[in-house]
């Protein structure tokens, strides 16, 4: 975690040491979250999003983007239940006056939920194909690790 609060934030699963990506085997329902302040003197993430891209792995089954005004409140940018093969853009459907708008001082928060067990089909079939069990998992790029990848579309002022 970051000075300012910013960057992975600490986990139900962490070691002593500090937050790091640990996804527990035969752990469902595991979260991480990671957060991002806009600096108030920033413009490089200042506009209005029409899209949210998210990535996971085969673990992966939950991904959450929220925005927690400077200003005051909070808004959803995307919930919804992960599916490794339904990998796409998520457009607002809405008048260019209405999309959500990032502003200096707003904090971006991203959630992944994690199901490490054989209870996950996705994640069973591929640990089933490598005559594997559920294993401990740490950030990476492979299929065998995970990701809490979010990128946001945008319309710069």
């Amino acid at each position: 975690m970051l000075p300012d609060g910013d960057g992975l934030q600490p986990g139900p699963d962490d070691p002593a040491d500090g937050p790091a990506v640990l996804i527990p085997a035969g752990v469902s329902g595991h979260t991480e979250t990671m957060r991002y302040t806009v600096p108030a003197a920033s413009s490089a993430l200042l506009g209005k999003v029409y899209g949210v891209l998210a990535h996971q792995h085969v673990a992966g089954v939950g991904v959450e983007v929220h925005v927690e005004k400077a200003s005051g409140g909070d808004g959803c940018l995307l919930h919804d239940a992960w599916d490794f093969h339904w990998q796409r853009i998520y457009a607002f459907d809405a008048p260019l006056a209405a999309l959500p708008v990032i502003a200096p001082g707003d904090r971006i928060r991203v959630t992944c939920t994690y199901d490490d067990t054989l209870g996950n089909a996705r994640l069973a079939e591929v640990l089933r194909q490598r005559h594997r069990v559920p294993y401990d998992m740490t950030l990476g790029l492979t299929t065998e690790n995970e990701m809490c990848h979010v990128v946001l579309e945008m319309i710069p002022p």
